[in-house]
């Protein structure tokens, strides 16, 4: 079950140092789901609360945050003092699921949204491309029986769309982002491209998709679930074209690329047109192509339906037939449209199309004719107008179209599994060519008895087409034969590592090699050892828990859409039963419902609605345990996210909620009191501390640096003071996801976040990457298995990891003053130290870069050292300090900002002001004084960066994709001065020449209506400003004169004698002024 995320509005400001101030914006639109549970948006909710967006750029950003981290660490241990280093880092190792065991549909692995086979392999040699919904690409070069991941270190591992260059299969396109409308679809950042049949990748077009676009994009990036290229090109570059979803932004639509994906222009539909997603985008020759827009949201502006373009993609036209014979339009609830073309009859197409309102079957259609003319092709069960076809209530998730390479006539239809008839969610027809009389059967289950996992998403075929290859919830499949109405079918999941899991991982106390968690669609997940994990129970499963006592008592949460709570077995997963008695399924509750045992007595869960709920007694056989409230008022106007109690004292309670609140109860929730200090975002986890009870830690989702909010992602707070102290330190700026306290290494904590795991030894002050080798992927869930000193990773795409954790510290010198991140007063400063144990010697490096020490230098003895060179100039510097413990050295890492304040860079070249000669552009500036970081933002007007933006340390940039129109176009450089942004103005005007606004309404030489008229004009091209003059006689303004940037004016005092009346629009292009001139006659 899916739930359908739904856009809203929100406007918010950036203010934290970490970037220059910017806006985000977002238009609303009514929620169209029926039921409150599939409309919450839990996965993404959180990540933008308190706002319902995220800001644009904002995965990006922290992405690189983390990266920079890694490789300023690297530089501190390679610049270590002689004598050798031990802070290298363990590697994460893979435990799976690699693949999962799921009983009858066999072996699965994840949600796959994206096939593409080379078609010039066949076979057992086949070569296969895949896309994960978040588990990046994955290459096989022998059908389907092995696999290698191929993006782990992209910037983003979400994966809507696939596609190989036709003219060269060694060159790939992967759109980011899962345009599949889920609340779990993760948000993309590009498009990714290689050149080598996908040994090496590179991610294009980032200031196209990966946000901002305009003044905000939804969810921080695109959603790129349509890419093709342009076939039939012998010589030169192929024309690439993308659709894509901004969600609620204007920016969605059809994109298209004539340089191999370097730049990327919006082609289609036009920037008024919100919400129009493109759902297909399909090339039929070298110059046709045709895309399939959307109205997933319901919004009034969406021109739904299929267009064509005869001009390789440039423009585009409607080709939804004539009046009694078209495709549903803008008036009907009409919502997705898949849109699938026959490879040898292009003429024949087929259009299956969502209902935005019920989220059933609006209905289907097919064309012999290209689209002039399109009738109704009768359904696989006959149910449109309802829920109950082959894409059930979830159409907008789920309705993938094929038509067979040489069979016009035969279509498959994907959708979800028809539970009622014990069968199907993929349907052929071999005649849908005849429309109301077509007929359709499943070929699922098949032939040998294999039945697929339901909920379908991709389809393609081999390059002879006697082969369908199927993406899905569960992974991938292969079925043979094509064109018949049985198949026989074969999981191509064996060593495939993208399941999507959830928070809540439950590890046995007495074994690593026990585990529980759940998963996205793939229901619970029991691990045991060995990299294929067995499926055990729900639909889609939450958070887990195993007695620490016996490995025979488990217990597994489903999502709050399945209506059962806990699931339990006292057989170790042999058998479940479900022990939902006594829950309130209609309270407020998360999708992902929290669910955790007692840390001091076995028999006991808690479960969290808007009420938090108690059962004892959870292993008794007979009579079945109940649920029965903690208390009965609900401690939340949202739901509880999370929930903690002490292993110290039990009567400790500590709660975590969708509002961003954190609450404790010291009498076993007989009262409650709320905690102080956090930033109000979503509270993502609650960890009790294993030594105290009085101390409880918090981490929260979102993004700091919002309407006054700069705190960060990781809180520890007291019962004593009911007040919550920020320990994120250097954390990069993303949703923190789950903490642990390490109970045997004082100050040792471990922090999920969606750009990794972090590690922190000195109680938070700063922060560290922990391990090597993990992809970059969202991280869910995270637990220690203290007996074998284990860290497990349970991630959202590329399955569960495993990193050994040291047994015992090695302590170095720790910085007592002055404090990490505190500003100098001067020159000089006296840094002092803690002694490290058994330290002999000690190491000061103090430079302009990690690991350096440009600026100074001191080897001592001493907890103390004075140094009298630091910079004056307001700069971060850094500082190294080395302890020699047993013939090694040990750091620890420290930023700094010096006293008074530096100079901004100015733009060398171009001169600012002048025009330049083409759409691409070097630009260079000073390196300013005390100056980390740039930041250029190019933009239509003074402060926006609509055109492109780019963060760097470099002191020049270099950018394809400026305006030629001959307009004025904006560039502020910004230098980051410490904490803080100086910036520099500048202008110049793009090469080519612009058009002049042209009047509208009223229509030229017309009569005009009264002495009060409203005159609208295009906006033209280029133009920054607009003139309107109004006289009696030409070029005139006697009679009216008003400057505007709005493409309309309104004037209230024309003649009405009958008289000659004389217009002149003036448009601004590029400094200089172009004209229209119109005449009119009064009334």
């Amino acid at each position: 079950m899916k739930k359908l995320i739904c856009a809203v509005f929100a406007s918010l400001m950036f203010v934290a140092a970490g970037y220059p101030q910017e806006p985000i914006a977002d238009v609303e639109h009514e929620d169209t789901e029926a039921t409150p549970q599939q409309r919450q948006q839990w996965f993404y909710g959180q990540r933008a609360y308190p706002f319902k967006v995220t800001p644009a750029g904002a995965h990006r950003r922290a992405f690189g945050e983390a990266t920079q981290m890694r490789i300023d660490e690297e530089a501190v241990r390679a610049n270590a003092p002689a004598g050798g280093k031990t802070n290298t880092l363990n590697p994460w190792t893979m435990i799976g699921p690699k693949p999962s065991n799921q009983g009858g549909y066999g072996v699965t692995s994840g949600r796959i949204t994206a096939v593409a086979v080379d078609q010039t392999t066949s076979g057992a040699s086949t070569v296969l491309y895949i896309g994960g919904a978040e588990g990046g690409i994955w290459k096989s070069s022998d059908n389907g029986s092995t696999w290698t991941a191929q993006s782990d270190s992209q910037p983003t591992l979400a994966i809507g769309s696939i596609a190989i260059d036709p003219n060269n299969h060694s060159i790939i396109y992967a759109g980011t982002g899962e345009e599949n409308f889920s609340g779990d679809s993760y948000y993309g950042g590009g498009v990714l491209k290689s050149t080598n049949g996908g040994s090496t990748w590179t991610m294009l077009g980032a200031s196209y998709f990966g946000g901002p676009i305009g003044s905000g994009s939804y969810y921080g990036g695109s959603f790129i679930g349509a890419i093709a290229v342009q076939p039939g090109v012998s010589s030169g570059t192929p024309i690439v074209l993308a659709g894509s979803e901004f969600s609620s932004n204007a920016s969605s639509g059809v994109w298209r690329s004539t340089d191999g994906g370097t730049t990327w222009a919006r082609v289609f539909p036009t920037t008024a047109q919100l919400y129009s997603h493109v759902t297909s985008v399909v090339w039929v020759s070298k110059t046709k192509a045709y895309a399939a827009v959307s109205n997933v949201f319901g919004a009034s502006s969406v021109p739904v339906g299929v267009y064509v373009s005869s001009d390789s993609g440039a423009t585009w036209g409607p080709a939804n037939g004539v009046s009694g014979q078209a495709l549903p339009d803008g008036t009907t609830t009409a919502g997705r449209f898949t849109l699938a073309v026959s490879p040898s009859t292009p003429a024949t197409m087929y259009v299956s199309v969502s209902d935005y309102n019920t989220s059933g079957l609006y209905g289907m259609y097919f064309t012999t004719d290209s689209g002039g003319h399109w009738n109704p092709l009768k359904s696989p069960l006959n149910a449109v107008g309802t829920t109950n076809d082959f894409c059930g209530p979830q159409c907008w998730y789920d309705m993938p179209l094929a038509v067979h390479p040489t069979h016009p006539g035969t279509l498959y239809a994907g959708g979800n599994f028809n539970y009622g008839a014990g069968n199907g969610g993929v349907y052929v027809s071999l005649n849908a060519t005849n429309g109301a009389t077509a007929t359709w059967s499943t070929p699922n289950p098949g032939t040998n008895s294999v039945t697929m996992h339901p909920d379908f998403h991709a389809f393609a075929f081999s390059a002879d087409g006697n082969t369908l290859y199927i993406g899905e919830d569960g992974g991938l499949w292969r079925g043979t034969p094509t064109n018949s109405a049985t198949m026989a079918w074969t999981d191509l999941n064996t060593n495939l590592a993208i399941t999507e899991f959830y928070p809540g991982l439950a590890i046995y106390k007495g074994s690593k090699n026990t585990a529980l968690n759940g998963t996205q669609d793939n229901g619970a997940q029991l691990y045991t050892g060995s990299l294929q994990w067995t499926v055990v129970t729900c639909g889609d499963g939450a958070w887990a828990a195993i007695d620490p006592t016996t490995a025979n008592n488990l217990y597994a949460g489903c999502t709050s859409a399945n209506f059962e709570g806990v699931i339990r077995s006292l057989d170790g997963g042999g058998s479940w039963a479900s022990l939902g008695t006594g829950i309130n399924n209609f309270e407020n509750v998360a999708f992902i419902p929290p669910m955790i045992m007692d840390p001091k007595s076995s028999t006991t869960l808690y479960y969290g609605t808007d009420h938090l709920y108690k059962m004892v007694n959870s292993s008794q056989p007979s009579p079945f345990p109940t649920w029965s409230y903690v208390n009965a008022s609900a401690l939340t106007s949202g739901y509880l996210s999370t929930i903690a109690v002490s292993a110290v004292n039990g009567a400790y309670f500590f709660v975590g909620d969708s509002t961003g609140a954190a609450q404790f109860s010291i009498n076993s929730g007989a009262s409650w009191t709320a905690f102080t200090g956090l930033p109000g975002r979503f509270v993502s986890m609650v960890q009790a501390d294993p030594h105290t009870a009085t101390i409880a830690y918090v981490t929260v989702s979102g993004f700091s640096g919002f309407n006054g909010d700069t705190k960060g992602h990781v809180f520890k707070c007291l019962t004593t003071t009911s007040a919550c102290t920020d320990m994120s330190g250097n954390l990069p700026n993303t949703p923190a996801n789950d903490i642990v306290i390490d109970p045997d290494l004082a100050n040792t904590f471990y922090v999920a976040t969606d750009v990794g795991v972090f590690t922190s030894t000195n109680n938070g002050t700063t922060w560290s990457t922990s391990g090597t080798g993990l992809p970059n992927v969202a991280v869910v869930g995270l637990k220690l298995h203290e007996s074998s000193r284990t860290l497990r990773a349970a991630t959202h795409g590329r399955s569960t990891w495993d990193l050994s954790v040291p047994t015992s510290t090695v302590t170095p010198a720790a910085m007592t003053s002055p404090a990490n991140g505190a500003t100098m007063t001067g020159a000089s400063a006296t840094f002092n130290w803690s002694a490290g144990t058994g330290a002999t010697q000690y190491s000061l490096y103090i430079g302009n870069t990690s690991g350096a020490h440009d600026i100074a230098f001191v080897s001592t003895t001493s907890l103390s050292a004075t140094v009298n060179t630091l910079p004056t100039n307001g700069e971060k510097f850094f500082v190294s300090l080395y302890s020699y413990i047993g013939g090694k050295w040990y750091y620890n890492a420290y930023s700094y900002y010096a006293s008074g304040t530096g100079a901004a860079a100015t733009m060398s070249t171009p001169t600012p002001g002048t025009k330049l000669s083409s759409a691409s552009q070097t630009f260079t500036w000073t390196k300013g004084t005390g100056i980390n970081s740039y930041s250029l933002y190019i933009g239509t007007k003074a402060g926006l960066h609509d055109i492109d933006f780019l963060n760097t340390s470099n002191t020049s940039a270099s950018f394809s994709n400026l305006p030629t129109n001959g307009g004025t176009f904006y560039v502020t450089l910004y230098s980051l001065n410490g904490k803080t942004w100086l910036s520099h103005p500048y202008t110049y005007v793009a090469s080519g020449s612009g058009t002049a606004a042209t009047m509208s309404t009223p229509t030229p030489g017309s009569t005009l209506p009264g002495a009060s008229v409203t005159f609208n004009w295009t906006t033209g091209s280029g133009v920054t400003s607009y003139s309107l003059y109004i006289g009696t006689t030409a070029g005139a303004h006697n009679l009216d004169f008003i400057n505007t940037t709005s493409t309309s004016a309104s004037v209230t005092n024309l003649p009405t004698n009958g008289s000659t009346v004389y217009v002149t629009l003036y448009s601004l292009i590029g400094g200089v002024w172009h004209s229209n001139a119109y005449t009119y006659k009064a009334q």
